[in-house]
């Protein structure tokens, strides 16, 4: 495989984890916090690209390069952001840059980090009307946040300016793999949680990386195959716990006497909880002059908001009276049959 076709590869798999991320965070801030979070995750990726471009800038007044005189499309007077400069002799070898490659190991390796180090900032959006730190912690929600961003940006930014004479390939491969990383992610949240997705984007753009790595450079990609590892490990070990907002309902519902967890069921859609507990009586609205009880409940939380009443109800006669006793049934006038 060319130089160019690699970063072609590079380029489609590195566009689908950056969406697939995307989509993976935006589901994991609605529901640690609130879905009003989830939207400033496209915010947070165009501070990852910005600040990528602007690496990729300083790297190259560091490090100017031009094409090779044999390239059919290198012009006389290359652009004043790439100086000029001697070419090795030809007897000396070429160094392959693996800049690509380690930024998309260092992608692959932060999305799991960076979510993680995230929850331990104490941001709390209702806060913020008298807590002025609070913006404070927003600003660090975007720095953290954005750090996966920049590392796959820079990749895909250097694809780009290797491929300035021919883009074409390499915007192909872009736009194509942004299409399939959000179809992907979408998919794969009816099967697993974000918090998996986060980890098997990681490992397969790491595999990737690593192995387009050796074809030039084994030794640095034994060195980052091991420091993959590491990180790999560590995330099974530790793995990455969910701070959920103490002013959701979940939260709530759980610090109820006896309450029990019964199941949490992912899906596109969002997160669904099922809490049991003796004390649970969801019944909003209700008349303070019912003097009846109220049957067994279970509480059904949908990305951990307010919880909502699902009723037992084994058909006994009167058994749900207190639905009478709500405004909303005042219309009804055959109550007594419920």
């Amino acid at each position: 495989m060319t130089r160019t076709h690699s970063l072609t590869v590079l380029v489609f798999f590195v566009s689908a984890g950056i969406v697939a991320y995307q989509v993976f965070l935006a589901r994991l801030l609605a529901l640690v916090q609130w879905h009003h979070l989830a939207f400033m995750v496209i915010s947070i990726a165009m501070l990852g690209f910005g600040a990528a471009g602007a690496l990729l800038a300083l790297r190259q007044l560091r490090r100017p390069r031009v094409a090779p005189p044999d390239d059919p499309y290198h012009t006389e007077t290359p652009p004043a952001y790439f100086p000029p400069q001697e070419l090795p002799p030809a007897t000396r070898p070429r160094r392959v840059d693996a800049f690509p490659e380690i930024c998309t190991v260092l992608f692959g390796l932060s999305l799991a980090p960076a979510f993680a180090l995230g929850q331990f900032i104490p941001f709390d959006i209702y806060e913020a009307a008298w807590k002025p730190q609070q913006y404070a912690y927003l600003l660090l929600y975007y720095a953290v946040f954005s750090i996966p961003f920049t590392c796959g940006a820079a990749a895909i930014g250097y694809a780009y300016i290797a491929a300035r004479a021919r883009p074409a390939p390499t915007y192909l491969a872009n736009m194509v793999g942004s299409g399939v990383g959000a179809l992907a992610a979408t998919l794969a949240l009816s099967y697993f949680s974000p918090l998996k997705g986060l980890e098997a984007v990681a490992a397969s753009i790491t595999v990737l990386a690593l192995a387009l790595m050796s074809q030039h450079n084994s030794r640095l990609a034994i060195r980052l195959a091991m420091a993959a590892l590491v990180v790999l490990a560590s995330l099974k070990l530790w793995p990455v716990e969910l701070a959920i907002s103490g002013r959701k309902g979940l939260p709530a519902v759980l610090r109820l006497p006896q309450a029990r967890h019964l199941a949490a069921v992912y899906s596109a859609r969002g997160r669904l909880d099922v809490v049991s507990s003796p004390a649970l009586h969801l019944a909003p609205g209700l008349s303070l002059t019912f003097k009846g009880g109220i049957p067994a409940q279970l509480a059904l939380t949908r990305d951990a908001g307010p919880p909502e009443a699902v009723t037992h109800s084994t058909g006994t006669k009167g058994e749900l009276a207190y639905l009478g006793h709500f405004v909303a049934f005042a219309p009804v006038e055959d109550i007594d049959n419920l």
